[in-house]
């Protein structure tokens, strides 16, 4: 039975968020309802660089943090996947269903994959703890019926996200490192790395004021840059501050996907 059958009987104990990105709550704020800034409610002190290097905390304690930062209360939400080139207009490739509870032991994740006609496409349930390896439940329309667990780099209908980006993967991993602090876009961040296969990397900012993930990249074993996942703004939706946009971009090709949060369900 699909989790997202459950949504009005979940227990109250199935808190989730979005993609890490999307479901962090800023305090509260009076600004604009939407805005190109990250926080534009929150005032970003004097930066505080050089302190911040001086004292960097472990990758462990770093994402506890953040995980700790994850709402408390059970959240579906609905959104669009749009794709596109480098230059050009991007194009619905389908919609997005979330039921998130990342309080829960372990915690989960759930997504409902549906084309741009609203069909269902795909949907894939993700039980992640500390310490251990993300557990995947999947099922496909076509073929119809249960499939074999997805690996986590799959792309999804053929755009540039994939599995491991929705459930954020990395921020149950164990085996980062805290490499330095930096300002990235105006905000002071911890830089974690991560190993990849093929002695690639994958590199995550954490705002160390809000202590959630702005930026995450992947790099290859020479050094160059192949994926970039991007919080481009937030709004005010259902009467919660959310992540309103998130982009991932491809390189060299700079094909780009846009995930948009459309609406926000606060389950009880």
């Amino acid at each position: 039975m699909s989790l997202f059958t459950l949504t009005s009987a979940a227990p109250s104990r199935m808190c989730l968020f979005l993609l890490l990105f999307a479901a962090f709550v800023p305090p509260p704020a009076t600004p604009e309802n939407e805005t190109g800034a990250l926080f534009p409610e929150i005032q970003n002190p004097k930066s505080k660089i050089q302190n911040l290097n001086s004292a960097l905390p472990s990758a462990a304690d770093l994402l506890a943090e953040v995980r700790g930062r994850l709402p408390q209360k059970t959240l579906q939400l609905k959104g669009q996947v749009l794709s596109g080139g480098r230059i050009g207009k991007l194009s619905r490739a389908g919609h997005i269903e979330m039921l998130l509870d990342f309080g829960g032991d372990p915690a989960l994740v759930c997504y409902k994959i549906s084309d741009a006609f609203g069909d269902p496409a795909e949907e894939v349930t993700i039980t992640m703890a500390p310490g251990s390896d993300p557990e995947f439940e999947y099922e496909s329309t076509a073929p119809p019926g249960k499939a074999g667990k997805p690996d986590p780099a799959d792309s999804i209908m053929n755009t540039d996200v994939t599995w491991g980006d929705l459930g954020l993967l990395f921020l149950w991993r164990q085996d980062g490192r805290t490499q330095r602090a930096e300002n990235l876009r105006g905000r002071d961040c911890y830089v974690v790395v991560f190993p990849l296969e093929g002695d690639g990397m994958q590199i995550v900012w954490i705002d160390a004021q809000m202590l959630i993930a702005l930026q995450m990249e992947e790099i290859d074993a020479d050094g160059r840059l192949r994926r970039r996942m991007t919080v481009k703004n937030i709004k005010k939706i259902s009467e919660q501050w959310m992540i309103k946009n998130l982009e991932i971009r491809s390189y060299p090709s700079l094909h780009h996907t846009l995930i948009r949060i459309d609406t926000v369900v606060h389950s009880e």
